[in-house]
Protein backbone atom coordinates (compact mmCIF):
# COMPACT_ATOMS: atom_id res chain seq x y z
CA UNK A 1 0.00 0.00 0.00
CA UNK A 2 1.56 3.28 -1.10
CA UNK A 3 1.48 6.59 0.76
CA UNK A 4 -1.10 8.09 -1.60
CA UNK A 5 -3.56 5.27 -0.89
CA UNK A 6 -3.23 5.75 2.91
CA UNK A 7 -3.76 9.44 2.49
CA UNK A 8 -6.92 8.85 0.47
CA UNK A 9 -8.28 6.48 3.14
CA UNK A 10 -7.57 9.01 5.91
CA UNK A 11 -9.31 11.75 3.95
CA UNK A 12 -12.36 9.57 3.38
CA UNK A 13 -12.54 8.72 7.09
CA UNK A 14 -12.32 12.40 8.04
CA UNK A 15 -15.11 13.28 5.60
CA UNK A 16 -17.35 10.58 7.07
CA UNK A 17 -16.74 11.91 10.57
CA UNK A 18 -17.60 15.45 9.52
CA UNK A 19 -20.88 14.41 7.92
CA UNK A 20 -22.20 12.84 11.10
CA UNK A 21 -24.57 15.18 12.92
CA UNK A 22 -23.22 16.78 16.05
CA UNK A 23 -24.48 15.40 19.33
CA UNK A 24 -26.71 17.90 21.06
CA UNK A 25 -26.98 18.21 24.79
CA UNK A 26 -30.64 18.22 25.83
CA UNK A 27 -29.97 20.46 28.81
CA UNK A 28 -27.75 23.06 27.14
CA UNK A 29 -28.15 26.28 29.03
CA UNK A 30 -26.82 29.78 29.37
CA UNK A 31 -25.61 30.92 32.77
CA UNK A 32 -26.97 34.29 33.88
CA UNK A 33 -24.48 35.66 36.35
CA UNK A 34 -26.65 38.54 37.58
CA UNK A 35 -29.25 36.13 38.96
CA UNK A 36 -26.98 33.09 39.48
CA UNK A 37 -29.01 30.65 37.42
CA UNK A 38 -29.11 29.05 33.98
CA UNK A 39 -31.80 29.17 31.32
CA UNK A 40 -32.39 26.58 28.65
CA UNK A 41 -31.28 27.67 25.17
CA UNK A 42 -34.42 26.24 23.55
CA UNK A 43 -36.59 28.21 25.94
CA UNK A 44 -34.63 31.35 25.18
CA UNK A 45 -35.17 30.85 21.45
CA UNK A 46 -38.93 30.40 21.93
CA UNK A 47 -39.61 33.12 24.52
CA UNK A 48 -38.75 36.76 23.71
CA UNK A 49 -38.85 37.66 27.42
CA UNK A 50 -36.10 35.14 28.15
CA UNK A 51 -34.09 36.37 25.16
CA UNK A 52 -34.36 39.92 26.53
CA UNK A 53 -33.31 38.65 29.95
CA UNK A 54 -30.19 37.03 28.47
CA UNK A 55 -29.36 40.26 26.62
CA UNK A 56 -29.78 42.36 29.76
CA UNK A 57 -27.62 39.96 31.76
CA UNK A 58 -24.88 40.12 29.13
CA UNK A 59 -24.96 43.93 29.18
CA UNK A 60 -24.84 43.90 32.98
CA UNK A 61 -21.84 41.54 33.01
CA UNK A 62 -19.96 43.77 30.57
CA UNK A 63 -20.78 46.87 32.62
CA UNK A 64 -19.54 45.19 35.81
CA UNK A 65 -16.30 44.11 34.15
CA UNK A 66 -15.66 47.58 32.69
CA UNK A 67 -16.45 49.12 36.08
CA UNK A 68 -13.90 46.87 37.79
CA UNK A 69 -11.25 47.75 35.23
CA UNK A 70 -11.75 51.48 35.86
CA UNK A 71 -11.21 51.23 39.61
CA UNK A 72 -9.20 54.28 40.67
CA UNK A 73 -6.23 54.18 43.01
CA UNK A 74 -7.01 54.39 46.72
CA UNK A 75 -5.49 57.88 47.09
CA UNK A 76 -7.79 59.44 44.45
CA UNK A 77 -10.65 60.01 46.87
CA UNK A 78 -12.96 62.03 44.62
CA UNK A 79 -12.69 59.55 41.77
CA UNK A 80 -13.07 56.70 44.24
CA UNK A 81 -16.37 58.15 45.57
CA UNK A 82 -17.77 58.59 42.05
CA UNK A 83 -16.66 55.08 41.15
CA UNK A 84 -18.31 53.66 44.27
CA UNK A 85 -21.53 55.54 43.45
CA UNK A 86 -21.67 53.68 40.12
CA UNK A 87 -21.96 50.45 42.14
CA UNK A 88 -25.43 51.52 43.23
CA UNK A 89 -26.49 51.81 39.58
CA UNK A 90 -25.14 48.35 38.81
CA UNK A 91 -26.93 46.86 41.83
CA UNK A 92 -30.17 48.51 40.71
CA UNK A 93 -29.81 47.05 37.23
CA UNK A 94 -29.20 43.65 38.82
CA UNK A 95 -32.44 44.03 40.81
CA UNK A 96 -34.34 44.91 37.63
CA UNK A 97 -32.95 41.81 35.90
CA UNK A 98 -34.06 39.70 38.87
CA UNK A 99 -37.57 41.18 38.62
CA UNK A 100 -37.64 40.50 34.87
CA UNK A 101 -36.60 36.90 35.53
CA UNK A 102 -39.39 36.40 38.06
CA UNK A 103 -41.95 37.87 35.64
CA UNK A 104 -40.67 35.56 32.88
CA UNK A 105 -41.09 32.54 35.13
CA UNK A 106 -37.41 31.71 35.64
CA UNK A 107 -36.74 29.70 38.79
CA UNK A 108 -34.24 31.59 40.90
CA UNK A 109 -31.96 30.13 43.56
CA UNK A 110 -32.60 31.02 47.16
CA UNK A 111 -30.52 33.84 48.53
Amino acid sequence: MGPSRLSAQNTATRRRRRRQPAQRHPSAGLYLKSIDTSVDVCRMMDDPAIALLVTEDTCWQLAVELHRQRRPDWYRLGERRRWAAENAGLREKQRRIRTMALEAGVRLPRR
